[in-house]
């Protein structure tokens, strides 16, 4: 079994579905886990079960949008946790429609949701890696940037962008 005790892990959109199970499976293996979510409420509730559990978790309301919440969110993790070990970009958001129907408004959600806000944590947390000289950056895909998926085009290019972003940062 793996063993993350004393690692501390941000998972983005951790407050609900992929992303709490993300949460809990870390905290089951001893991460220490911030919880980075724009739904307060719930990131709490579920800092809370995970510490009810025995984990360590806490909550930080954090847009991913946008790079000053990011690193405001970064600074308070290594104040309360320490570095940043493990990065999950989880958070995402979609509506499906034809893209005849999409407006650039919605274009600009879609991606700066799904591919600036990866940007954005790496952004903020990839400097501490280096200088720490480990971590892992984990970034969660879609197979709708692989094949396509009907009613998700900009969605679909923005996991795409993800994906190939993921490949150049590795290398």
């Amino acid at each position: 079994m793996i063993d993350l005790t004393n690692k501390t892990a941000v998972v983005t959109g951790g407050a609900r579905g992929i992303g709490k199970g993300i949460s809990e499976t870390l905290a089951k293996l001893g991460a220490k886990i911030v919880i980075a979510d724009l739904m307060e409420d719930k990131a709490q509730a579920t800092a809370a079960a995970i510490r009810k559990s025995g984990g360590k978790a806490m909550a930080v309301q954090t847009d991913i949008t946008n790079l000053a919440s990011v690193a405001a969110m970064v600074e308070k993790v290594k104040a309360d946790f320490g570095p940043v070990d493990i990065l999950v970009n989880n958070a995402g958001w979609d509506r499906m429609k034809p893209f005849l129907k999409t407006t650039p408004e919605f274009w600009d959600k879609v991606i700066n949701i799904n591919f600036k806000g990866v940007l954005n944590t790496v952004y903020a947390v990839a400097p501490g890696m280096v200088e720490q000289n480990s971590g892992k950056i984990i970034n969660i895909a879609s197979d709708a940037a692989r094949v396509g998926s009907m009613g998700e085009s900009v969605y679909s290019g923005a996991k795409g962008a993800v994906i190939s972003f993921s490949k150049t940062l590795a290398r």
